[in-house]
């Protein structure tokens, strides 16, 4: 199985939480007041981890939706993989289902409103979590940080773990 799925981001991602002494407000001061352009990171993950990722400025349309399948992922499938997705309107597009079908794979959506059935979430979830601890306040800072903890942080333990807690033993 393959859990496809996008996330957005930006350069003004700080902790949420952090610590203070007792009695004393935390500030975190290095948090922008103009958070840059919105960045959407698509991404593929299978039980050995994020397989195939492409990070955009903006949005996902059905063109860029294309694009990532027909380029990045697409060359990274195998036959018979199951093509898991949500019920975003790009992910219905007559076209996509075309693509990933002649890759030998099969495409199947999510019930609606479901993403705990997504094992993909809970990555976006550490990888968001990462980035907010790496304060990247410059794209090239962001797409520095991306790749390190796509390829270091990013584990085929967490995907197997992340499979289990979503209920999908393999």
């Amino acid at each position: 199985m393959v859990f496809i799925d996008e996330t957005g981001m930006h350069l003004g991602l700080t902790r949420l939480y952090g610590r203070a002494p007792k009695g004393e407000r935390l500030y975190d001061t290095e948090a922008p007041v103009n958070r840059g352009q919105n960045i959407s990171l698509i991404g593929g993950m299978s039980i050995d981890g994020l397989i195939a990722t492409l990070s955009v400025v903006g949005s996902v349309d059905t063109g860029v939706f294309l694009f990532y399948i027909q380029e990045i992922l697409i060359p990274q499938l195998w036959v018979g993989v199951i093509v898991v997705m949500d019920n975003l309107p790009v992910h219905h597009a007559h076209v996509v289902r075309e693509a990933i079908e002649a890759a030998g794979a099969k495409l199947v959506f999510l019930l609606p409103y479901s993403p705990d059935l997504s094992a993909i979430e809970l990555c976006w979830s550490k990888l968001k979590q990462l980035l907010r601890s790496g304060k990247a306040r410059t794209r090239e800072a962001l797409d520095q940080a991306l790749t390190k903890i796509i390829n270091h942080c990013i584990s085929s333990d967490d995907a197997f773990a992340w499979f289990a807690h979503c209920n999908l033993f393999i």
